[in-house]
């Protein structure tokens, strides 16, 4: 587990659940690799790649129009499928954020991708 230390004082916070959201990293989706790229992540069906893409930009302006900064990481591994789930490879506290070790082997590069962004 590696630590990032904070860069700006205040630009992080998040030791509590309910407070009000002031910055939030998100991922956008990418269409799969290959259209059987579902299985190996344990999905139950096929992603829909355009209903995905459309229900995060509407994320994303929700958040916008709350008053929240949407910071938008980018990475472009069409076999990083759960890459849209990005409060699962790093804990963000007041102090920093803390990396995750992923315990599925397809996601583990996430966590480097979260470090990237941050």
């Amino acid at each position: 587990m590696a630590v990032v230390s904070q860069p700006v004082a205040g630009a992080w916070g998040g030791h509590s659940m309910v407070a009000p959201l002031r910055r939030v990293l998100v991922n956008a989706p990418l269409a799969p690799r290959d259209v059987r790229a579902w299985e190996a992540f344990g999905y139950v069906r096929p992603v829909d790649y355009d209903l995905a893409l459309r229900e995060h930009r509407a994320f994303c302006a929700l958040l916008s129009a709350a008053g929240c900064e949407v910071i938008v990481g980018e990475y472009d591994d069409q076999g990083l499928q759960d890459a849209i789930f990005t409060f699962d490879p790093s804990i963000i506290t007041d102090a920093g954020a803390i990396l995750c070790s992923m315990g599925k082997q397809l996601r583990r590069l996430e966590v480097d991708l979260a470090e990237q962004a941050m």
